[in-house]
């Protein structure tokens, strides 16, 4: 008498373990992106207070005079256009690191959805 196998076998074993991997490998890269991001922001915040602590520095140097005090107004108008470099570089990252994050979680999805609707005999 044959026996009746009371375990279904998943015919799509191999498909849905393709895509499981694809979306851990997705997982990842999102992570990477998220952590490059914040060791972009952090190395450009660093740069400006570096830039900051010089300007301090080499104001406290400086006597007061009218000579030193056009350097002092340059290098704080310096100081300004730097921040917002920075800035500008910070957004502009954030931008485009949004739109990755975007990209990759709709691949995500969708790689989910296909694992999903796999039939499972």
């Amino acid at each position: 008498m044959e026996e009746l196998s009371l375990v279904k076998q998943d015919i799509n074993e191999k498909e849905r373990d393709r895509l499981f991997h694809q979306i851990v490998q997705l997982e990842h890269e999102e992570d990477e992106l998220r952590n490059l991001k914040k060791r972009h922001e952090q190395s450009l915040e660093n740069f400006i207070e570096q830039f900051r602590n010089i300007s301090i520095n080499a104001e406290q140097r400086l006597s007061v005079n009218l000579q030193n005090q056009g350097f002092i107004q340059e290098t704080r108008e310096l100081e300004l256009k730097v921040e917002q470099y920075v800035n500008n570089q910070i957004d502009g990252f954030d931008y485009e690191a949004k739109k990755l994050l975007k990209d990759i979680d709709m691949k995500k999805e969708k790689l989910i959805h296909e694992r999903n609707s796999l039939p499972w005999e």
